[in-house]
């Protein structure tokens, strides 16, 4: 399956979502360390049945002791959108079923080029 990279940026925060798994800590970035994070997959277990659209991405970042940041659309909208990787195909998922989202970061000029794919695990 080939690695798709149709993501787009969007405004998801104060509306209604709903979620068909819980959200998942995908990569840690140490901007003093490491700024290179290769691709990988991230498994993620269907809680509530639905229809796939798409996943929605955003960053929590901690500035200094005590100061953070966050996009997060389960907080106040800020001026960052969140990351949304759509599903090219828009399958019903059922509750127990595990979904792999294969993340590559793709870094180009020192900038994320997301790609992306999408497999389940019986």
């Amino acid at each position: 399956m080939k690695l798709l990279n149709k993501w787009r940026l969007v405004d998801a925060s104060g509306k209604p979502l709903f979620a068909l798994s819980e959200p998942a800590l995908c990569y840690h970035i140490d901007f003093q360390a490491e700024t290179r994070n290769p691709g990988k997959a991230f498994p993620f277990r269907i809680r509530a049945g639905g229809r796939l659209d798409g996943f929605l991405g955003w960053f929590e970042a901690r500035l200094s002791e005590g100061v953070s940041l966050s996009n997060s659309p389960y907080l106040p909208l800020t001026t960052w959108r969140q990351l949304f990787l759509p599903a090219t195909e828009q399958p019903h998922y059922h509750t127990g079923q595990t979904v792999l989202l294969h993340l590559d970061p793709n870094f180009v000029a020192g900038e994320a080029d997301w790609r992306y794919r999408v497999n389940v695990t019986p």
